[in-house]
């Protein structure tokens, strides 16, 4: 959230049902303007418009499937996704996805998805 936040974005919004994960992102985040929800992500309602969606494999495959089924995706949408063992889902459901490896973080792979 840090990093998204040099990029200016209009709104940063971190969700977790972690409450420990909640206030760490709260001491993390203090100086910028975020907006932090503990709570299921399947009861979450993404705002309208575009939207950047960041995971580090938060899901199984099932609550990942719900979760774009439930919610409004459309083209312009992005998802980053560090090291996407459930990237699959995404392919089953028509995204296109993009593959970098990003070095400076462990040589991590991470896939970039959005619909075609």
């Amino acid at each position: 959230m840090v990093y998204a936040n040099e990029l200016s974005f209009k709104t940063l919004i971190g969700v977790d049902i972690g409450s420990n994960i909640i206030e760490l992102a709260k001491k993390n985040t203090r100086h910028i303007r975020a907006q932090l929800y503990c709570m299921d992500a399947l009861s979450f309602e993404p705002p309208s418009g575009k939207n950047l969606y960041f995971l580090y494999n938060p899901f199984d495959s099932y609550i990942l499937k719900t979760f774009l089924e439930s919610n409004k995706i459309t083209n312009q949408d992005l998802f980053v996704y560090v090291n996407p063992l459930r990237g699959f889902v995404f392919e089953m459901m028509g995204f296109y996805k993009q593959e970098l490896h990003y070095s400076k973080n462990h040589n991590r792979i991470v896939h970039l998805y959005s619909l075609r």
